[in-house]
């Protein structure tokens, strides 16, 4: 059995083989929502997981600090019915993105030697969308923006190892059938993330009876800035509700 990297002196409290699917829902264009549970007992961990495949992504800036963060997302938000928002990338104490930035075919921000910032979120003209490592080339990128580390690095190995403190987290993730995951969850290590992800690609992104593997996964910036909406039957959904500040976002919609 494995459990959770704690700090010293603490006992692990989240059983990371005991993954639950509490709810399967599916959406337009052949979207799913899973809720899953993982842990029992003590205090499990909640993740709720969005497979998408052919959705039209766009990055957000969102400049203003001042504007509560859950009002900016939603307002932001787009109309379309199974469209939703998450956060997107690091920012400084100046409140500008943390590496790479490019919007609008614009680079505002230059790409970050940091080790953390090992990965880049590519978006294309037509709205496609890729997780590509730090050295690929994208100079004909429409829009990109930097993040990391790769929990899953391309190619399906484990990418993090190093314990660190639990905190909420948003992935974007890959699996071996092309589906884009964009996944929130409650408290966790990035070193126990990695291991679920590695572990549990059937619960997360399978399909009837179909095995499925994550391919490569990219931690955004999590803690108090994790927030992730969708709109589903004409309402907004707050599946995680940010309780801190947003600097970028990115929005996928439905083709």
């Amino acid at each position: 059995m494995l459990t959770a990297v704690v700090g010293a002196g603490e006992a692990p409290t989240v059983d990371l083989d005991a993954i639950n699917v509490e709810e399967d829902r599916p959406l337009p264009a052949g979207a799913r929502l899973r809720r899953l549970r993982l842990g029992e007992g003590g205090r499990p961990v909640i993740i709720h997981c969005l497979r998408l495949t052919g959705h039209r992504a766009a990055l957000i800036d969102q400049p203003e600090r001042t504007r509560p963060a859950a009002a900016a997302l939603r307002a932001a938000l787009p109309v379309d019915e199974g469209a939703l928002i998450v956060n997107g990338g690091y920012f400084d104490g100046a409140f500008q993105p943390d590496g790479l930035w490019r919007i609008d075919g614009q680079e505002r921000v230059a790409l970050s030697p940091k080790p953390a910032l090992s990965g880049i979120v590519v978006i294309d003209g037509a709205g496609a969308l890729r997780l590509v490592p730090r050295a690929t080339d994208i100079a004909a990128a429409a829009q990109a923006m930097q993040a990391g580390p790769f929990l899953i690095d391309p190619g399906g190995a484990v990418g993090v190892r190093r314990a660190d403190a639990p905190a909420r987290r948003t992935v974007l993730a890959r699996d071996d059938a092309d589906g884009l995951l964009v996944i929130v969850t409650g408290a966790l290590a990035l070193a126990d993330l990695a291991v679920v992800l590695h572990r549990h690609g059937d619960a997360l992104a399978g399909d009837a009876g179909v095995p499925r593997r994550i391919e490569r996964a990219l931690n955004l910036d999590g803690g108090p800035s994790t927030a992730l909406y969708l709109r589903r039957a004409g309402e907004v959904v707050a599946l995680c509700e940010p309780i801190g500040a947003v600097r970028t976002a990115l929005t996928l919609v439905p083709r």
